[in-house]
């Protein structure tokens, strides 16, 4: 019994110094740890890459939504729009929205056949207090009315028209008017 432990441990050693003198062996175990450090190192960058993606997504997602629902609360009445002169019209305007800051883009003048017959930018136009003071910040706070005129314009007496106004944000208001 002692001599067959003997020989099996001698071939125990035996098995053990050719698994480490095999550079075969050696070198499937280096490529299978290399190949392991590899995927292991993708995948760390893969995933703080997407997290980056997802993050920026998130981040201009969450600024749209805030942009579409500070429009959505915009609310421009049209108190009053009369032609002034034979080519003056004056909007006036009331913020009655729950949100501050409420600029005027850009207005358009429709005619009844639906065609644009006059477009103010902001440029051409000031907006102004009911005192005939300019709005120092050229845009309506809540509760804050103004007016503007707009000319030169031709008009038709008693012909009907539409006036549209375009806000900074993008909301659109719209109204009528005889000339």
């Amino acid at each position: 019994m002692c001599k067959r432990y003997f020989l099996s441990a001698r071939c125990g050693y035996r098995r053990i110094l050719r698994l480490l003198s095999d550079k075969r062996a050696l070198s499937d175990v280096i490529s299978a740890t290399m190949m392991a450090g590899a995927v292991l190192t993708l995948s760390i960058v893969v995933f703080v890459w997407s997290q980056n993606v997802s993050s920026n997504y998130n981040n201009q997602f969450s600024q749209s939504v805030g942009a579409e629902v500070d429009r959505l609360k915009e609310k421009l009445v049209f108190e009053h729009v009369l032609n002034i002169t034979s080519n003056k019209i004056r909007a006036y305007l009331l913020n009655c929205g729950t949100i501050d800051n409420v600029g005027i883009k850009t207005v358009y003048i429709i005619n009844s056949n639906n065609v644009v017959i006059g477009t103010f930018s902001n440029t051409t136009f000031t907006l102004k207090f009911l005192n005939d003071t300019s709005i120092p910040d050229k845009d309506l706070d809540k509760g804050e009315e103004g007016y503007i005129d707009l000319s030169p314009i031709s008009l038709i007496h008693k012909a009907y028209y539409s006036i549209r106004i375009v806000t900074w944000r993008g909301a659109t208001f719209d109204s009528s008017f005889v000339a």
